[in-house]
């Protein structure tokens, strides 16, 4: 039982290690539903082409985070930090009360109001940009997923009391 030794005990204080392993074998899983499913061609997708691209990436990403916890066990221990330590408990309210907002609003105002709001508050309230900044970038980012979305992709959205 060498293996056992001094970097497998550091890898038990290690969640990263955990984590990967974790999330690696959801991934994995993931991707035998998604072939089950069918991947299709890529000239015509089939409905699991896009779930296995994503366990895919999931999979190697969690893969990699396990090894890097492997790498790092081995280094000197640093002091465990508390779970919710640094978690800015006001900024996060906020942004999941925007993001519930938008929800509950998004049929009455409209795609391009609600999400020229939302934007506005996430860039301006929380990231405190310039207004400047945060108008241009609004409305950059909703131009373009209108673009996206309604010319390019077809797809219809709600238009709102505005009617756009």
């Amino acid at each position: 039982m060498a293996w056992m030794g001094k970097p497998f005990a550091g890898q038990m204080k290690n969640s990263d290690f955990f984590s990967g392993l974790f999330f690696s074998l959801v991934s994995m899983a993931s991707c035998i539903l998604a072939v089950q499913l069918g991947l299709g061609k890529i000239q015509k997708p089939g409905s699991g082409l896009i779930p296995f691209g994503t366990a895919a990436l999931l999979s190697l990403m969690s893969i990699g985070m396990v090894f890097r916890s492997l790498l790092t066990a081995k280094k000197k221990e640093e002091p465990q930090k508390k779970v919710f330590q640094s978690t800015r408990w006001k900024t996060l309210t906020l942004v999941i009360g925007a993001l519930t907002g938008y929800g509950v609003f998004l049929n009455f105002l409209g795609f391009t109001v609600i999400t020229f709001l939302l934007m506005t508050f996430l860039l301006r309230v929380i990231s405190k940009q310039p207004w400047w900044r945060t108008l241009v970038t609004s409305m950059l980012i909703v131009l373009g997923a209108y673009f996206i979305f309604v010319f390019w992709l077809d797809c219809p959205f709600p238009k709102g009391i505005v009617g756009i």
